[in-house]
Formats: structure tokens, sequence, C-alpha cells
């Protein structure tokens, strides 16, 4: 059986990965010259297990076992220097997943209270296993993977246009030149992220209910160098920064529906975020931006990821919808994908809650 996976970004490299272990021949086909260069490597790359809803929660805490295995292996993916969050909701499913999983104590939370530059106090939940993802280390350790499981990646290869017979997709079209037939027991895994919907829908296809959300990120310069702080997340006020030498990464978590390609700045949201940052740390008004620029976080209606099959397109596998935390659950996804195709629950709507089914 052959899977064709579109999209190299953190969902296609992981839903190729885990379709590979499970027997599938994988071919990716990805616009772009190079993985994981479009959403996925402009994100914040903040790991959070902290999580109001049980599934993100779960999804991110079993990402850190992950991780956790990873270092076993001598690839080093987190740096865990702590996340403390002033959060809007608890997080119920922290306790009960600890006891299953003795060995993630350090996403154990804790009050706590710290000083930031100017004198400012925060105080908020504190998680020591949060921290930064390294996203090049991630991008290399799925590739890597990928290369052992005999996934083929094809570059410059942009889905042009799909061909549906009955209630399957039968063949599709790459750069307009290019067809590529699919045969009885293929499966066509939609992993375009904020191309996902559009990809379906210009091409008269059922399409899973997916916007992609622009944000605003800041490189805030400082005149020396600021490396013993956690990550600051401020739900109540809509903030989050973190230490990147010289000085912080930082948004004031601006989001807005956008098209599947715009990443450009708006104009006049950098006032917005300076008014907000400054307002709540003024001592962020000594530092400067040094850059900023725009990210993609592409979401479901009901902001869970969408991991199964298409009612109406049966050989369709949605495997998308990630919100921005694409590397945050990028194993725990693959994983869930893998146990739900073996044992055959993926198609059962209850069992499943990531299905496409729940929207239709």
């Amino acid at each position: 059986m052959n899977a064709h996976v579109i999209g190299a970004g953190m969902a296609g490299l992981t839903s190729a990965v885990s379709l590979a272990r499970i027997g599938y021949k994988v071919t990716i086909w990805e616009k772009e010259e190079l993985p994981c260069v479009f959403a996925s490597s402009r994100n914040a790359a903040i790991f959070r297990t902290y999580e109001s809803d049980p599934v993100i929660s779960y999804l991110v805490k079993r990402n850190y076992i992950h991780m956790l295995n990873a270092r076993k292996e001598g690839v080093e993916l987190l740096n865990e220097t702590g996340l403390i969050l002033d959060p809007l909701e608890t997080d119920y499913y922290e306790e009960p997943f600890l006891k299953k999983n003795p060995e993630a104590e350090r996403l154990r939370s804790c009050k706590k209270t710290i000083l930031l530059p100017g004198g400012t106090e925060f105080s908020g939940v504190y998680i020591p296993g949060n921290g930064v993802i390294d996203i090049h280390a991630m991008q290399e350790y799925f590739l890597k993977k990928a290369k052992e499981k005999d996934v083929i990646i094809h570059y410059q290869k942009r889905v042009s246009a799909l061909e549906k017979e009955s209630d399957q997709i039968v063949r599709f079209q790459l750069n307009e030149n290019q067809t590529v037939e699919m045969e009885q027991g293929d499966i066509f895994v939609n992993a375009a992220g904020s191309w996902a919907k559009e990809l379906f829908e210009k091409n008269a296809l059922n399409s899973a209910p997916l916007v992609p959300h622009k944000r605003h990120l800041y490189f805030i310069k400082t005149k020396e160098a600021v490396s013993n702080l956690p990550v600051i997340w401020d739900e109540k006020k809509d903030i989050y920064f973190r230490p990147e030498i010289p000085g912080f990464i930082a948004t004031h978590c601006d989001q807005r529906p956008a098209e599947a390609d715009d990443f450009s700045a708006v104009e006049g949201e950098t006032e917005n975020f300076l008014h907000a940052l400054t307002g709540a740390y003024p001592f962020f008004k000594d530092y400067y931006i040094s850059r900023y620029w725009a990210c993609l976080r592409t979401f479901s209606l009901d902001n869970l990821p969408i991991i199964g099959f298409d009612r109406k397109q049966k050989n369709v596998l949605w495997f998308t919808g990630f919100g921005g935390r694409g590397m945050s659950i990028a194993f725990a996804a693959g994983e869930f994908l893998e146990q739900k195709l073996e044992d055959e629950t993926i198609y059962d709507d209850i069992k499943n809650p990531l299905s496409p089914s729940r929207f239709y």
C-alpha cells in the first residue's frame, strides 16, 4: 500500500514516519525546496504542557515522554528552561497523567513567583520540564527517521489538481505537468497545514473546516544577555516572552484569519504589541525591537487537530489543524495515528475524538 503525503512540514514528516512504521510505502510531495521551511520554521518554539483541554493536555504530555526517549538516543530536542504561566483555566489531566507516567515528574506544576528585570514580580504555575524546542534538531530527527524508513521526499512538487471518482481520489497533478495515479488501497494524506483546506476547495472537494491564523512575533534586543529566566506566559494579559540571547522573543498573542501563504506583517500591529507589552511589563521600555515577523497557525473549528479518514473521500486521511503546536505534539500525534490505524478505531467517531467526521 502507498501513502501519498502532501507537505514536508512537521505534520507531513510525522505522519510519514508513523505510516511507514506500520507498513505503508510513503512518498512525500513538498511544494518548497526544503522541508519545514514554511509554517514549521516561523514559530516561537515554546514547549508547554499545561493545557485545560484534556485531549491537548494528553498529547503534549505524551510528546514529552517521546522527547525523553530521544534524549536516550543522544538527541537533545528540548531546552528545559522551565515555564511559568498565569493560566485562565486548570489542567485537570496533570495528576492522572503523572500517576501513569512517573518518568514525567518534571511536568508537575507548582506555584512560584520570580523576579523580572526592573524589579517586577510575576507569579503563576511553574512547570520545570517545559521550555524551548530546538527546531532544527527536531527537523533533523524526523528527517533521519524518515530516511531510515525509506520515505521518499520530492521537493518543488506542488499539488495543482485532484481528481475524484465515486468516493475516492484516483489521481492528482503536480506542477500542472505531472500526474500521479492512485492504486487500490493507496491513501492520500492531507498534511498541507495552512494549504489543507484550500487544496480541496479549489478542486471542488469536501474539506475539513480549517482556518489559518496569523500571529506576530518580535525579537527584542537587550543591552546584555538574559539567560536565567524561564518562559513567561500570561494568559490573562495575552502575552508571552522567552529568552533568546541577547534578548527576548515575545508576542501579544494576536490572532486573525489569514490566507494560506500570507506571512506578511500587518502594518500598525507593532504599535498594538508595544502598548500591550510595556503596559504589562514596563521594563521593556528600555529595550528595542530588532526584527519581527508573522507566523501561520491553522486551526479547526474546535481548535483540536484533525486526524482521521474522510467520510466523503474515503481514501483521504487528514493529519492537520495543529494550531501552532506542530512540534509540541508531533510525536504524540504520530503515535495516535499509528494506534488508531492498527486497532482500526480511527474509523470510530467515539474512540477517535480527532476524526474529521465530528464536523459533518
